[in-house]
């Protein structure tokens, strides 16, 4: 049992201790990239709800081509 356990501890504290990627604000602070994605997913559904029906039609249409030339 104690194998098991410091198995356990010993995972967990080398997956606890990866890179995390961290984005430094205008103000001197630090935030993860998933806080940022959060934040630019959350205005982008604010101001897509801004929109008038026919714009949300027309910008739902829009076919971005991500393949590299």
């Amino acid at each position: 049992m104690k194998k098991f356990l410091s198995i356990v501890l010993l995972s967990t504290i080398l997956f606890s201790c990866k890179n995390v990627e961290m984005y430094e604000l205008n103000d001197g602070t630090f935030i993860t990239k998933r806080k940022s994605d959060r934040i630019a997913k959350k205005v982008i559904r604010q101001e897509f709800r801004k929109l008038s029906k026919e714009d949300q039609e027309s910008v739902l249409m829009i076919i971005v081509d991500t393949t590299n030339h």
